[in-house]
Parts: C-alpha cells; sequence; structure tokens
C-alpha cells in the first residue's frame, strides 16, 4: 500500500508537498504523522 492509500492524501497532492509547491497544514500533517509513526511536531 503506497502513502497515497495509507493517507487518503492524493498523489499528487504528496507530491506538491514534497517539492515544496503546497505548504502543509493540520489536516495533511496528521495522517502523515501516523502513517511515518512520529509525533506531530517532528514534521513542523
Amino acid at each position: 500500500m503506497g502513502l497515497a492509500e495509507t493517507t487518503g492524501i492524493s498523489e499528487s497532492t504528496l507530491s506538491r508537498l514534497e517539492s515544496g509547491g503546497r505548504k502543509p497544514n493540520l489536516e495533511l500533517l496528521l495522517p502523515l504523522a501516523r502513517a511515518y509513526g512520529l509525533p506531530l511536531d517532528e514534521l513542523v
């Protein structure tokens, strides 16, 4: 299962986050933190 499927975040949104084309908000950071098993403050 890919990150997009695990988090429910579209691949295009993930790509824009990775390239800096989109700034993350809490709605995006929470599922990413869960998927990576990290506390939220490590992603911010």
